[in-house]
C-alpha cells in the first residue's frame, strides 16, 4: 500500500493523547481543530477530534473540495442555500455555485440555475443568427431585451434582440470521477468509527488499513486488486424513509460475522455503502440523523427500523 497522499510533515504543538484516524499515527495536538465527517458545506454538524491538522488539511484540498464541487451536489447545496464553509470564521465564504453552463439543442449556449434545473433564468446570449434573450417569464425577458437595447442606443448603435423559446431539452456537460466516492466513503467511515469508543488498536486491523488505502492511494485499489470506482445512487426503500427530509443519514447496519454496513444517504436523495469488521469490538448499531444546519441526532439501527417499520405499515394502511 503505497499511501501516497499521506501527510508527512508532523505538525507542530502540543501532543495530545490517541493516534489520528485518518492516517493512524501519534500526531494530535492540543487545540487541533475538529473535523466534519460528512462536510460543514453539506450542512452537516457530526464532527470528530480525532484528526490531526496534518490530515484535515489534505482531507480539505484532496476529499472535501473535489465531493463539494460534485456537479449532482452542488445542485443539492444550491438548492438549500448552503455555503463552503472551509475558509473558517470570518473570512469570506463562498455560496455554493449556483449556475452551470449548458447547451441548447442547437448549440446556443445557455446559463442554468442549479437551484432550479427546471428553470432557465432570464438571460441575454447569441445562436448562429445573433443576439437572443430567453428563458425566464415573458415581463423578464422584455425588461432584459428593453435594457440592451437602451445601452446600446447610449452608445450610438442598434441592436437588434431576438426572443427566443428554450425548448425543454438542455445539454449539460460534466466531468464525472469515479474514485470521488470510494474516497469520501473511506473518509466518512474513519472518521465515523472514531465515534464508536473503539480503541486505537482498531486502526491496525483490515478494514481501517483498507480505507486508509482508499483515502491516500493516488489510484486507490478494490479489494481483488481492481481500480476501485463508485457512484452513488439511490437510497435503500428503508433509508430513505427515516432520513430527515432533505438532510442526511449515517447508520450502521448489521450483517454476518460481527461486520455490518455503514449507510451514508445525502439530501435524503443519494446513497453509499462500505462494509465494516468491527474485529474484537462489538457489532456497531450507532445511526445519526442529521437535518441541514442541525445538531446531529445520534439513534441506532433497531430505533431506526422501527420507525421505518411504522412508516410502510401506515402507508399500507392508508393505500387498502
Amino acid at each position: 500500500m503505497a499511501l501516497e497522499h499521506l501527510p508527512d510533515v508532523e505538525p507542530d504543538g502540543v501532543p495530545r493523547p490517541g493516534l489520528c484516524w485518518y492516517c493512524a499515527r501519534p500526531w494530535l495536538r492540543i487545540g487541533d481543530s475538529p473535523d466534519h465527517v460528512l462536510l460543514a458545506g453539506f450542512g452537516a454538524r457530526l464532527v470528530t477530534d480525532r484528526c490531526c491538522r496534518a490530515c484535515n488539511t489534505k482531507l480539505s484540498r484532496l476529499v472535501d473540495a473535489v465531493a463539494l464541487n460534485d456537479y449532482v451536489l452542488a445542485i443539492e447545496r444550491g438548492r438549500a442555500g448552503l455555503a463552503d464553509t472551509r475558509r473558517g470564521s470570518g473570512r469570506s465564504r463562498r455560496a455554493a455555485p449556483a449556475r452551470h453552463r449548458a447547451s441548447l439543442p442547437d448549440g446556443t449556449q445557455i446559463v442554468m440555475d442549479l437551484r432550479l434545473p427546471e428553470l432557465i433564468p432570464a438571460q441575454l446570449t447569441t445562436d448562429s443568427a445573433g443576439l437572443v434573450v430567453l428563458g425566464g417569464t415573458t415581463e423578464q425577458r422584455a425588461a432584459l431585451a428593453a435594457n440592451a437595447i437602451r445601452k446600446a442606443a447610449s452608445r450610438g448603435r442598434t441592436l437588434d434582440v431576438r426572443e427566443k423559446d428554450a425548448g425543454n431539452q438542455i445539454h449539460v456537460q460534466t466531468e464525472v470521477d469515479l474514485v470521488v466516492w470510494p474516497r469520501f466513503a473511506a473518509r466518512c467511515a474513519l472518521g465515523v468509527s472514531s465515534l464508536l469508543g473503539w480503541p486505537d488498536s482498531w486502526l491496525g486491523g483490515d478494514t481501517a488499513t483498507t480505507w486508509r488505502g482508499w483515502l491516500w492511494d493516488a489510484e486507490p485499489r478494490a479489494l481483488d486488486g481492481g481500480p476501485l470506482r463508485h457512484t452513488l445512487r439511490k437510497p435503500p426503500t428503508w433509508a430513505a424513509a427515516v432520513c430527515p427530509k432533505e438532510g442526511h443519514l449515517v447508520a450502521f447496519y448489521p450483517g454476518r460475522d460481527g461486520r455490518a454496513a455503514m449507510h451514508v444517504v445525502l439530501f435524503g436523495k443519494h446513497w453509499f455503502a462500505t462494509l465494516i469488521h468491527p474485529g474484537e469490538n462489538p457489532t456497531p448499531l450507532a445511526a445519526w440523523r442529521l437535518p441541514i444546519n442541525k445538531p446531529a441526532q445520534l439513534t441506532n439501527i433497531h430505533e431506526l427500523a422501527e420507525e421505518a417499520y411504522l412508516r410502510a405499515r401506515e402507508t399500507m394502511t392508508a393505500r387498502y
